[in-house]
Protein backbone atom coordinates (compact mmCIF):
# COMPACT_ATOMS: atom_id res chain seq x y z
CA UNK A 1 0.00 0.00 0.00
CA UNK A 2 1.20 3.39 -0.80
CA UNK A 3 1.91 6.09 1.70
CA UNK A 4 -0.99 8.74 2.07
CA UNK A 5 0.61 11.10 0.88
CA UNK A 6 1.39 9.07 -2.40
CA UNK A 7 -2.24 7.98 -2.82
CA UNK A 8 -4.21 10.08 -5.62
CA UNK A 9 -7.75 9.24 -3.57
CA UNK A 10 -10.13 12.49 -3.44
CA UNK A 11 -12.51 12.19 -6.11
CA UNK A 12 -11.93 16.34 -7.55
CA UNK A 13 -8.01 14.85 -7.77
CA UNK A 14 -8.84 11.61 -9.97
CA UNK A 15 -11.38 13.51 -12.22
CA UNK A 16 -9.14 16.54 -12.70
CA UNK A 17 -6.02 14.24 -14.35
CA UNK A 18 -7.98 11.98 -16.12
CA UNK A 19 -9.54 15.34 -17.47
CA UNK A 20 -6.49 17.19 -18.04
CA UNK A 21 -3.43 14.83 -17.44
CA UNK A 22 -1.78 13.63 -21.28
CA UNK A 23 -2.44 10.31 -21.83
CA UNK A 24 -0.14 7.47 -22.53
CA UNK A 25 -1.75 3.74 -23.50
CA UNK A 26 -0.34 0.24 -24.84
CA UNK A 27 -2.46 -2.93 -25.10
CA UNK A 28 -2.09 -3.74 -20.86
CA UNK A 29 -3.47 -0.14 -19.57
CA UNK A 30 -3.74 3.72 -20.30
CA UNK A 31 -1.85 5.81 -18.06
CA UNK A 32 -3.32 9.63 -17.75
CA UNK A 33 -0.39 12.17 -16.00
CA UNK A 34 -0.07 15.40 -15.16
CA UNK A 35 2.44 17.00 -14.02
CA UNK A 36 3.37 17.69 -10.17
CA UNK A 37 1.53 20.20 -8.14
CA UNK A 38 3.06 19.05 -5.22
CA UNK A 39 6.49 17.28 -3.96
CA UNK A 40 5.58 13.84 -4.08
CA UNK A 41 3.81 11.60 -7.14
CA UNK A 42 0.19 9.99 -6.24
CA UNK A 43 -1.32 7.31 -7.94
CA UNK A 44 -4.22 5.56 -8.51
CA UNK A 45 -4.99 2.39 -10.00
CA UNK A 46 -8.39 1.73 -12.00
CA UNK A 47 -9.44 -1.70 -12.71
CA UNK A 48 -13.11 -2.15 -13.84
CA UNK A 49 -15.67 -5.23 -13.78
CA UNK A 50 -15.26 -5.34 -17.38
CA UNK A 51 -11.75 -6.46 -16.96
CA UNK A 52 -12.56 -9.12 -14.32
CA UNK A 53 -15.66 -10.01 -13.27
CA UNK A 54 -13.91 -11.41 -9.89
CA UNK A 55 -12.92 -8.98 -6.79
CA UNK A 56 -9.89 -11.35 -6.34
CA UNK A 57 -8.59 -10.99 -9.72
CA UNK A 58 -8.80 -6.70 -9.86
CA UNK A 59 -7.32 -6.74 -6.18
CA UNK A 60 -4.41 -8.98 -7.59
CA UNK A 61 -3.79 -6.59 -10.49
CA UNK A 62 -3.80 -3.83 -8.31
CA UNK A 63 -1.57 -5.39 -5.81
CA UNK A 64 0.91 -6.28 -8.35
CA UNK A 65 1.20 -2.73 -9.72
CA UNK A 66 1.04 -0.99 -6.26
CA UNK A 67 4.31 -2.88 -5.26
CA UNK A 68 5.57 -2.11 -8.30
CA UNK A 69 5.36 1.17 -8.10
CA UNK A 70 5.82 1.83 -4.23
CA UNK A 71 9.51 0.13 -4.85
CA UNK A 72 10.20 2.46 -7.73
CA UNK A 73 8.79 5.74 -6.83
CA UNK A 74 11.81 7.46 -6.57
CA UNK A 75 13.39 7.18 -9.79
CA UNK A 76 9.55 8.54 -11.54
CA UNK A 77 8.96 11.58 -12.43
CA UNK A 78 6.69 14.03 -9.89
CA UNK A 79 3.34 13.99 -10.87
CA UNK A 80 -0.35 12.36 -10.70
CA UNK A 81 -0.74 9.29 -12.22
CA UNK A 82 -3.95 7.72 -12.96
CA UNK A 83 -3.90 3.96 -14.34
CA UNK A 84 -6.47 2.32 -15.73
CA UNK A 85 -5.90 -1.43 -16.69
CA UNK A 86 -7.20 -2.78 -19.61
CA UNK A 87 -8.53 -6.73 -20.20
CA UNK A 88 -5.67 -8.07 -21.69
CA UNK A 89 -3.80 -7.84 -18.94
CA UNK A 90 -5.31 -10.85 -17.23
CA UNK A 91 -3.27 -12.95 -19.68
CA UNK A 92 0.10 -11.88 -17.80
CA UNK A 93 1.76 -13.22 -15.32
CA UNK A 94 2.50 -11.02 -12.23
CA UNK A 95 6.35 -10.71 -13.43
CA UNK A 96 5.16 -10.40 -16.65
CA UNK A 97 3.08 -7.16 -15.75
CA UNK A 98 6.29 -5.80 -13.58
CA UNK A 99 8.40 -6.01 -16.38
CA UNK A 100 5.56 -4.40 -18.74
CA UNK A 101 5.61 -1.82 -16.58
CA UNK A 102 9.44 -1.35 -16.59
CA UNK A 103 9.36 -0.99 -19.94
CA UNK A 104 6.41 1.39 -20.36
CA UNK A 105 7.57 3.76 -17.79
CA UNK A 106 11.25 3.77 -19.63
CA UNK A 107 9.59 4.48 -23.02
CA UNK A 108 7.61 6.77 -22.27
CA UNK A 109 10.45 8.53 -20.14
CA UNK A 110 8.92 8.50 -16.68
CA UNK A 111 11.95 7.49 -15.44
CA UNK A 112 14.16 10.48 -14.41
CA UNK A 113 17.66 9.84 -15.69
Amino acid sequence: MFKKTNRLAKTKDVQTTLASGRGFFNQFWTIKFKAAVSADSRFTIIVSTKVAKQAVVRNRIKRILRDFLRHNIAILKKGDYAIIIKSRIKTLTAKEIRLEMQSFLAKTKFIKS
